[in-house]
């Protein structure tokens, strides 16, 4: 909160130098002290955060809170692994208890009761409070169903306690490992109670070992409370000071894109205000590198087999220029969308297009690779949130010089020109060249084209009606076109 609006919400003199009382966590003696650290195949998380106070306006999410979970693959036999799953919240206190429980229940309606233990305590937010404390409850891997809705509930609101206590939000994090991904993830997480009233805060993460490889995939997180002021600054691995939130958020996840280098120890954070009281629950570091090398090595295998062998996926190569696929409809009536992933030469998977569903699914992937092995599944998310894969499916389109041309319209006029189709499979140079019936040469020009399909326009001047021949040439073929040009 803004500390100059303190004293009209009677929270008493903010100090402008005074900071948390404790920054430790765990016994750790950091600002925020390592809570989770794992380097493995295929390690990935998916995260929900609610704002759920209601002591100011608007007030947050009622309990039972419904956190949705989506894209989570099938977990169990063949499918992915819950490495392990968080509950993180922050909660204004007059009681500060050292542990709080939580009820959840999961998407299968199971409903267990959990401890969160304070992982850290400090000021008040300035809200006249007598502390500020962070939680964090550890959820067993097998009560992680896979995705769906996990119900909250049991967290105190200032409704629920006669403003004794008031949790500003919450995060669910679960973190899991897929068999069928060729990266080598890493997750590493400090948290606890790094509390603020007015003033910037930083923290470092150490990385160690160092990074093995440059990254193909890099995030970074801050989870924290109160962040309420618009003009309110974070670096996250080292990057620029940026604003993310809107005005009175009370509760954030702040994730951004970044890159990891090999060789990197450490991942600096920060926040900087001008007046924001605020308290900084977690800083976090993930990122994906290709396996092999320095890297750990990875043995991919099929994950969540479908059902039935309805799918029967097939994979064509089109003239040796494009990619068909078809498959069956996954149970008919059942399936929320279908996802077509390509992986190219054992790269990350990647989406190409998410259809919705009909009796025959087709696609054709019209910006592939060429010599090398291009690998396509279908990600079929159902109605019920489980996600299923079909089997991969491998090809190869091999380079050839042939020219794949077309022209139109044919026959054109004067003030039309003319427009060519161009298909090549590697960045080209394209000579046209318009010669009359006599031989003579009175159009010429080069064009720098792109891998795929390439669209030019062809507009010449001082020609007259009758017939032409379009020559097209990519130094290493030919090919000509009739062309007609009346009035």
């Amino acid at each position: 909160i803004l500390y100059y609006f303190a004293f009209a919400q009677s929270n008493g003199t903010i100090d402008q130098n005074k900071a948390s009382t404790y920054k430790t966590t765990d016994g750790s003696g950091f600002l925020l002290g390592l809570t989770y650290s794992q380097n493995k195949c295929g390690l990935n998380y998916i995260q929900v955060s609610h704002r759920l106070g209601d002591r100011f306006w608007p007030a947050g999410v009622p309990q039972p809170a419904a956190f949705n979970v989506t894209g989570l693959p099938c977990v169990g036999a063949s499918g992915v692994t819950i490495e392990a799953a968080y509950l993180w919240w922050s909660v204004s206190t007059n009681t500060n208890p050292a542990t709080m429980n939580v009820t959840i229940q999961n998407p299968l309606g199971v409903t267990s009761v959990f401890v969160g233990n304070r992982i850290g305590t400090g000021d008040n937010t300035c809200w006249g409070y007598s502390a500020t404390s962070s939680y964090r409850a550890t959820i067993p891997p097998s009560f992680i169903t896979g995705s769906g809705t996990y119900t909250i509930s049991g967290l105190p609101t200032a409704s629920s306690t006669g403003w004794m206590e008031d949790t500003d939000g919450a995060t669910l994090m679960i973190i899991y490992s897929d068999p069928s991904q060729n990266y080598v993830g890493r997750l590493i997480i400090h948290d606890g109670a790094l509390i603020e009233l007015g003033n910037p805060s930083t923290h470092f993460t150490p990385i160690i070992p160092a990074v093995c490889s440059n990254s193909i995939f890099g995030m970074a997180f801050i989870m924290g409370s109160d962040f309420q002021i618009s003009w309110n600054t974070y670096s996250l691995n080292g990057g620029p000071y940026t604003s993310y939130l809107p005005d009175d958020t009370w509760w954030d996840f702040i994730e951004v894109s970044t890159s990891y280098f090999a060789g990197q120890t450490s991942s600096s954070f920060g926040i900087n205000t001008f007046a924001d009281c605020y308290n900084w629950v977690a800083a976090g570091v993930y990122f994906r590198t290709n396996p092999g090398g320095s890297c750990l090595s990875c043995i991919t295998s099929p994950l969540c087999p479908l059902p039935t062998n309805t799918i029967d996926l097939k994979v064509d190569g089109i003239s040796n220029k494009y990619v068909s696929l078809e498959w069956n409809s996954f149970e008919f009536g059942t399936a929320k969308s279908y996802t077509v992933e390509r992986s190219i030469q054992n790269q990350e998977f990647s989406s190409l297009a998410v259809l919705e569903e009909r009796p025959i699914m087709q696609f054709t992937d019209k910006s592939p690779s060429y010599n090398v092995p291009m690998h396509y599944r279908i990600r079929i998310q159902d109605k019920n949130g489980q996600t299923y894969y079909t089997e991969t499916k491998t090809i190869t389109l091999h380079n050839t010089s042939k020219v794949f041309a077309s022209v139109y319209p044919n026959p054109t006029t004067l003030d039309k020109g003319l427009n060519l189709s161009y298909f090549t499979y590697q960045a080209d140079r394209l000579n046209i060249t318009v010669q009359d019936m006599m031989g003579r040469t009175i159009f010429s020009q080069t064009y720098e084209t792109q891998a795929g399909d390439n669209s030019l326009k062809i507009q010449w001047s001082n020609i007259q009606t009758g017939n032409y021949i379009l020559k097209v040439d990519n130094d290493r073929e030919t090919q000509y076109f009739k062309v007609v040009i009346t009035e």
